[in-house]
C-alpha cells in the first residue's frame, strides 16, 4: 500500500497525470477512474481482508485504542522526572557555594560560627572550616577572619597546605 502511493507520488513529479494512468492503475489494466465496464475495482491501497478467525480487520491493522490512563501516567512519569532533574541542579548548584576556608577570630574569647558539619568555636588557633556564602558573611559578622584554602570543593584540604603552613 505504502508502495503503490510512492509510486503515484513519483509518478506526479515526474509530470504523469491521472489521465496517463497510475502504477496501480496501469498494472491491473483498468482505465483512471479505476472501472472496468460497468463494475468498479477497489483500490489495493483500499483494500481491506477480514479476520477469519473472529471480528475485525485483519489487515490493516486497525490503529490502537487511545488510552487515556496510559497518557496520564506518562505525563505524570515525565513530570516527576523534571522535578527530579531540578532538585538534582539546585542541589548541585547549591553544592557548588561550599568552600574551605581557614578561620581565626578577633575577639580573644573565640567565637562560635556554624559550618557544614555543625557549630565550631574558633580562637587564635586557624581551624579548617567549610563555609557557604550565608555561613561566610554570618562568621564575618562575629568577627572571624577566614582565608579561603586551595583544597577542591569536595574535600578536605591536605593538612600539608602550602597556605596552612605559611600563616603558621
Amino acid at each position: 500500500c505504502g508502495r503503490i502511493r510512492k509510486s503515484d507520488e513519483r509518478l506526479e513529479r515526474l509530470g504523469v497525470t491521472y489521465r496517463d494512468g497510475h502504477a496501480e492503475q496501469l498494472a491491473r489494466g483498468v482505465e483512471g477512474n479505476f472501472m472496468l465496464g460497468v463494475d468498479h475495482i477497489a483500490r489495493l491501497t483500499k483494500a481491506k481482508i477480514p479476520n477469519f478467525d473472529g471480528p475485525g480487520l485483519a489487515w490493516p491493522k486497525p490503529a490502537p485504542a487511545h488510552d487515556p490512563s496510559a497518557a496520564y501516567s506518562e505525563m505524570k512519569e515525565r513530570h516527576r522526572n523534571r522535578q527530579e532533574d531540578e532538585l538534582a541542579a539546585r542541589k548541585a548548584a547549591e553544592e557548588a557555594t561550599w568552600r574551605w576556608y581557614r578561620a581565626t577570630s578577633q575577639n580573644p574569647a573565640g567565637a562560635e560560627i556554624e559550618t557544614r558539619h555543625g557549630k565550631v568555636h574558633v580562637r587564635y588557633k586557624p581551624v579548617r572550616v567549610e563555609l557557604n556564602p550565608k555561613l561566610v558573611e554570618a562568621a564575618n559578622f562575629a568577627s572571624v577572619n577566614l582565608w579561603p584554602l586551595s583544597a577542591s570543593k569536595t574535600e578536605a584540604p591536605n593538612p600539608d597546605d602550602s597556605e596552612e603552613r605559611d600563616a603558621a
